[in-house]
């Protein structure tokens, strides 16, 4: 194990104008300076920031320690515009509902809905082209795995509900998100303003933008969500998704409506928009190395023998896995993970006070040479089974891990597993020579130019 480095503190008035100017300036900006320094301190506005960068400094916070450390101010964005869950909770709240939601994700309830992931793939494959032809890869993945999520959790129907432009509401808000995150860093607003402020938001009064552009995405998205319950209540099923089972909890008084609400729209939201990214860099990476494609194509053929994949085979298909793992090592959709030390606490002798706000930056961790041989090359052995029995947990942690581990993680799995399956056994995809593959960090690590990618038929 590398000595630890001592840390670094960055310059006052350059990281407050850096902040002003570009946010975390994920290329060139804040995040970037925090690469090959394990312990780096900075201060923006009165906010207190240290980043941490050796997996075992994540350990202790993640694994170890988890209730010392709870998710910062940074996410008050999302509790603002669309309700209070799980992704932001904290305290007892948090513990309360996680465990009411936890058996709703476990892979053995998700192959109940299992078939309502399948058919929108199914689908979006179907609808590919059979001659040789460019597409927008990014966009078939935005839209099909709002499809996937929304079916898992509100049932097949569930688009009537929302206008046909929904995935671009929802990436613009997502946008708009970024701009009040950049806020926030710089100076934290007194606790008192935020239910005016948002109040503001959620009614109908005339806002100016950027303001205007989250007005608007929030009502497409909630008034959505608020028809696909209503609906639900007045006309129940006995279908599996999600929804049955939250609102089965509501009757029951284990949880709100408002927190129905919620946690619906922000597994609608975070679901498909960090899986939407993790795909459209996995295709992108195997056109750059057709020997891994090449693995993965036989593993598909081989396992499934031209069908449609069933739950069970998913587990049979551990190169397939691997090329979805190790697309999130080198552009995790969670590029960072913001939390607030609740006490004072020491990790690896570096003190750290309460009230600081401590940073993970996934992108450099997964890409840092003294934890992963060769970072820049795309490799899924590093993924197959075994590999990992002498990696730190905290060197690759795109769910999160410990008790906060992403709920939504199994349903990743399976679907990104599901869709890589069943898009190669029809095609193979080039990335069209020059285009531009910067990530854009957003709430997630998105193509900042989309992905343009040339579909080949196989015979």
């Amino acid at each position: 194990m590398p000595t630890p480095s001592r840390s670094q503190r960055l310059p006052l008035l350059p990281v407050n104008m850096s902040a002003l100017a570009k946010g975390w300036g994920f290329e060139n900006g804040i995040y970037a300076r925090m690469a090959g320094h394990d312990v780096t301190r900075f201060r923006v506005g009165l906010r207190r920031f240290v980043a941490l960068t050796r997996p075992e400094y994540v350990e202790h916070i993640v694994f170890e320690h988890p209730d010392r450390y709870e998710k910062s101010i940074d996410f008050a964005v999302v509790d603002g515009a669309i309700g209070v869950g799980i992704f932001s909770d904290n305290g007892d709240s948090w513990k309360q509902h996680r465990k009411i939601l936890n058996p709703m994700f476990t892979r053995k309830h998700l192959e109940n809905v299992y078939d309502l992931m399948l058919e929108p793939v199914v689908k979006a494959v179907d609808a590919l082209p059979q001659q040789p032809a460019e597409i927008e890869m990014n966009d078939i993945m935005v839209e099909l795995t709002l499809d996937i999520v929304g079916n898992a959790i509100f049932n097949s129907d569930f688009k009537k509900f929302f206008p046909d432009d929904l995935g671009w509401w929802i990436t613009g808000g997502l946008t708009e998100v970024m701009t009040f995150a950049r806020f926030i860093m710089v100076a934290k607003p007194p606790g008192w303003l935020d239910k005016p402020f948002w109040a503001l938001l959620h009614s109908s009064a005339p806002v100016p933008p950027p303001l205007s552009n989250l007005q608007k995405a929030m009502k497409k998205v909630l008034g959505g969500v608020d028809a696909v319950i209503a609906d639900r209540i007045a006309n129940p099923t006995d279908t599996p998704d999600v929804l049955n089972l939250m609102i089965k909890a509501m009757n029951d008084g284990t949880m709100t409506p408002e927190r129905v609400r919620s946690e619906a729209a922000v597994g609608m939201l975070a679901g498909h928009e960090t899986t939407a990214t993790t795909m459209s860099y996995m295709w992108h990476l195997l056109s750059q190395n057709p020997w891994a494609r090449d693995r993965m194509l036989e593993e598909v053929d081989t396992v499934l023998e031209g069908r449609a994949p069933t739950a069970g085979d998913l587990r049979n298909l551990p190169w397939t896995t691997a090329c979805v793992d190790e697309a999130m090592r080198l552009y995790p959709p969670v590029w960072f993970s913001p939390r607030t030390a609740l006490q004072d606490d020491v990790i690896g002798g570096h003190h750290i006070k309460a009230g600081t706000t401590v940073i993970l930056p996934t992108y450099l961790i997964h890409r840092d040479p003294r934890w992963w041989p060769n970072p820049e090359v795309f490799d899924p052995s590093r993924f197959m089974p075994g590999a990992a029995a002498n990696r730190s947990r905290g060197a690759y942690f795109p769910f999160s891990g410990g008790p906060r581990t992403c709920i939504g993680r199994n349903l990743a799995i399976m679907e990104t597993t599901l869709m890589a399956a069943l898009f190669s056994q029809t095609h193979t995809f080039e990335t069209v020579p020059g285009q531009n593959m910067d990530p854009l960090a957003l709430p997630s690590l998105r193509p900042s130019h989309g992905l343009r990618m040339i579909a080949y038929p196989r015979a």
